[in-house]
């Protein structure tokens, strides 16, 4: 079963088209053929070897897709911990993704080792506020971030394995782990609660 010449370019487009990368091979009749109008012998092994590591039919996929691969942390209000390892510019990029504007606040003086950045955060659902802190002073030698939400409630992502002064721990504070996981501390020591 041949094409003619036009046929070939038509089934090449279609190619294009639906992303495999332009190498030939398009869907007719639920199988998958190459330009010279045969049938390939395993459509799983062209979509294995042909498909591209990704196709964007969504500009909003592509756009997540986009910031993930800049390092930019997505998905913060289902998870805050997805903060974690991220410089502070990352942080606002990833709020201003959503649409919210962050304005830099100056710590308080006397309050704060003058070591963390502040943003306070207006128009996001969730949070009202994030800080990162590089570690030292008062809270010890251990990064933290701290994100507060709209109704007031305190996230820390800590690092459970390097010292954390924690201070007082009041009922409107939540602390987590790098991955997510809510901790507790029992004995002087994290636990996962």
């Amino acid at each position: 079963m041949g094409f003619t010449d036009q046929g070939a370019r038509n089934i090449q487009l279609a190619a294009d088209i639906l992303g495999t990368g332009g190498l030939g091979y398009a869907v007719a009749a639920n199988k998958v053929v190459s330009t010279t109008g045969k049938y390939a012998t395993s459509s799983t092994n062209v979509a294995q070897n042909t498909r591209p590591n990704f196709i964007y039919n969504d500009r909003l996929q592509f756009r997540e897709e986009l910031a993930r691969k800049a390092g930019i942390p997505r998905g913060v209000e289902k998870n805050p911990a997805n903060i974690w390892g991220a410089d502070i510019n990352k942080i606002r990029q990833s709020f201003e993704m959503d649409g919210a504007s962050l304005i830099i606040r100056e710590p308080k003086i006397g309050k704060h080792s003058g070591r963390s950045a502040y943003y306070d955060i207006k128009g996001h659902k969730v949070y009202k506020e994030v800080e990162y802190h590089p570690g030292g002073g008062t809270h010890e030698s251990s990064e933290y971030y701290k994100l507060v939400k709209n109704d007031g409630t305190q996230i820390r992502i800590i690092n459970p394995e390097k010292p954390f002064k924690t201070g007082t721990i009041a009922p409107n504070q939540i602390y987590m782990n790098p991955q997510g996981q809510v901790i507790i501390k029992e004995n002087n020591k994290w636990v996962k609660k």
